[in-house]
């Protein structure tokens, strides 16, 4: 029996019967850049017998992208803007508007939420994508949303 814990967890069993032959194991359901112990039971009708822990992390991975950008005008010069985080390994996002090369905006890990009032303009399309990102690198970036900013409640200049 194999079994695993990240920190601060409790061991669970992630392989139960083994071929006693068997000399190595696969653990393909973990988290990049995590620390998880391990450890192998003997197991037989006397009981569990365990090996000594060992502690493995994984690498850093390109963070995976967020979904569900969303953009929605709230006023003639602001967008909201939603996303889910879809990712445990991000530093951050960078979120940009129209096919700009340079972020409008770089935010913190697990933000899910801006505010796009950068010289806007009343009744306008604007088309948003947002990446998260890592030392490793960007991630891809999302859908393509756009809002249209409403019209201006100012009379006329």
């Amino acid at each position: 029996m194999i079994v695993r814990k990240m920190e601060n967890e409790e061991y669970t069993t992630i392989a139960d019967v083994i071929d006693p032959s068997i000399r190595s194991f696969t653990d393909t359901k973990v988290r990049s850049y995590t620390t998880y112990t391990y450890q192998v039971l003997a197991v037989n009708c006397a009981g569990k017998k365990p090996s000594r822990t060992i502690d493995v992390t994984t690498p850093q991975t390109i963070p995976a992208p967020p979904f569900g950008l969303s953009a929605t005008a709230i006023s003639f010069k602001r967008i909201r803007l939603t996303w889910i985080d879809n990712s445990h390994n991000e530093t951050g996002f960078r979120l940009k508007r129209n096919d700009l090369v340079d972020p409008i905006t770089t935010s913190g890990a697990n933000i899910t939420e801006y505010v796009d009032m950068y010289e806007l303009q009343p009744e306008t399309t604007y088309t948003y994508t947002i990446c998260s990102y890592n030392e490793m690198g960007d991630s891809p970036d999302s859908a393509r949303p756009s809002a249209t900013t409403l019209g201006s409640d100012l009379p006329p200049d």
